[in-house]
């Protein structure tokens, strides 16, 4: 059964013997369409080698070769990006992030907020989120009343310059990787 053939629909191989009497180690080949004489069984999705991709054509090779580069670079990603996952899930960021869906812990998600006077904040900019701002009203030594905003403010210190490093840090090893994948 030779691998110059161009029949794609069939998902079987033939393991053992190639086109003549010496044996291949884990080498697979695809079976002819009907094929009866030797033994075959269909392709594993697990340990099939991505060499042997080529056989249902140029595309689904170079698709899970591309798939396994992206699906790495993504890993090496996170690691390097691990400092900012911890630093943003300490103490030191927001009090261990309370009352956080396990999920988020470890992001940017600030959970320490205090009320600061916000003079010049109109209430129409807060439209999406009522619960950042509120008002309340005075009297005036002259007896005038008077409105005082108050706006929400995170107090977390999300930019320090280890997070703009690590972040830095992981741009530059992704542009690097898309380089050297397109290289590829």
């Amino acid at each position: 059964v030779g691998l110059d053939d161009d029949d794609g629909d069939d998902w079987l191989y033939s393991p053992g013997q190639n086109k003549g009497s010496q044996e291949r180690t884990g080498d697979l080949q695809r079976a002819e369409p009907g094929e009866s004489e030797s033994p075959t069984k269909l392709y594993s999705t697990l340990s099939t080698p991505l060499s042997q991709m080529g056989d249902f054509g140029l595309g689904v090779g170079l698709y899970f070769s591309s798939l396994r580069a992206i699906a790495l670079i993504s890993l090496v990603a996170g690691l390097i990006n691990l400092p900012n996952i911890l630093y943003f899930a300490s103490d030191v960021y927001s009090a261990n992030q309370p009352d956080v869906n396990f999920l988020l812990k470890g992001s940017a998600l600030c959970t320490e907020q205090v009320w600061v006077p916000c003079p010049t904040c109109p209430i129409d900019k807060y439209e999406n989120s009522r619960d950042r701002i509120a008002g309340t009203t005075t009297v005036t030594p002259d007896g005038e009343l008077q409105t005082l905003m108050f706006a929400m403010k995170n107090t977390c210190d999300g930019t320090t310059m280890n997070v703009g490093i690590v972040n830095l840090a992981t741009l530059g090893f992704i542009m690097l990787a898309t380089i050297a994948l397109s290289a590829y």
